[in-house]
């Protein structure tokens, strides 16, 4: 009985995280989609870090389960929470939050997965997250740079980059933006390429490599790939190095986790295009403080409900 007992407390810990100092502080709910997602968990660790000697507050992990993920969203609502910081598993669904949300006059804050629904319209939704079409053009700027500079090696000298892209999901804002404006910059600055595939792997490192398997038959061909974040370019990473032993093209991601910044420094991946956590993180406080504290920073736009975030180029 003691060792069932265990077992439970142990689950319950894993599922759900709380704390602060002080219960009597207001209290913030916390939903992210997935919990293995690295860069979801050093955006957490960060969002944590920044609250915790100021609020309470409790974390829910969806597990990409939209019926788990709206549950946890009404329990907040039900022990009024003051405010609900939400890393939605569907976008579409972010329009029913708003409403039953300000049925009960709490405040969201959407992160990272930008809420498919209208948030001028709200009294008090906000979303902060990256400047996915800006992360696109950095990226094609990577590229029109190593081509400048004979980076990128011509398997077949025929002066045309054969590429490939790994995307994340379909449909969100950020795996659509960044693969549109990527594209889309390349031309404009005159990069002769081959798009061979664009291949959806939804954020994922194990999906990544599994894609990867796929694309076998292409990989003598391959020059270049494209990620839309850091864990799909590990993924590449570590599929060629399974088939190869070692990397013989560029690869590029995005976030700036710290697996992707040590693949760089292992020569493993070429650049990487960061999704500043530590920016969103201050405007997420700042916003927070604002809500629940009436603290304004005179710097900070408030009537701004989409405070996106640039990033900047990553190389060795």
């Amino acid at each position: 009985m003691k060792k069932i007992i265990s077992y439970i407390i142990l689950i319950t810990l894993v599922v759900l995280l709380s704390g602060c100092k002080n219960n009597s502080h207001k209290k913030i709910g916390i939903l992210i989609y997935d919990k293995e997602d690295t860069f979801m968990k050093e955006y957490l660790t960060s969002v944590i870090n920044t609250i915790e000697e100021e609020y309470y507050y409790e974390v829910g992990f969806a597990d990409r389960n939209q019926l788990k993920q709206t549950s946890q969203f009404i329990n907040f609502i039900d022990r009024k929470f003051d405010l609900i910081i939400v890393n939605a598993v569907d976008r579409l669904q972010s329009g029913s939050f708003i409403e039953k949300a300000e049925q009960n006059n709490i405040p969201l804050i959407f992160i990272n997965r930008e809420p498919q629904s209208l948030l001028n319209d709200s009294k008090n939704s906000y979303y902060v997250g990256s400047d996915s079409k800006n992360t696109g053009l950095l990226q094609a700027n990577i590229v029109k740079e190593m081509v400048t500079n004979n980076k990128i090696k011509d398997k077949n000298n025929d002066g045309i980059i054969q590429t490939i892209i790994l995307k994340g999901e379909q449909s969100h804002q950020d795996s659509e933006s960044r693969t549109i404006e990527f594209i889309d910059s390349l031309g404009k600055l005159d990069v002769s390429y081959e798009l061979l595939a664009i291949s959806v792997a939804n954020w994922d490192r194990k999906q990544a490599f599994d894609k990867m398997r796929e694309l076998d038959q292409m990989l003598d061909n391959i020059e270049l790939i494209v990620s839309n974040n850091d864990d799909m370019a590990l993924g590449a990473v570590d599929y060629l190095k399974e088939k190869y032993g070692e990397i013989d093209l560029k690869i590029i991601g995005v976030d700036g986790t710290n697996s992707g910044l040590n693949a760089i420094d292992n020569n493993e991946i070429y650049a990487t295009v960061t999704n500043d956590i530590v920016a969103q993180t201050e405007a997420i406080k700042k916003i927070t403080d604002y809500l629940l504290k009436g603290i304004i920073d005179s710097d900070f736009n408030y009537e701004e409900r989409f405070q996106l975030i640039k990033g900047e180029i990553v190389k060795k």
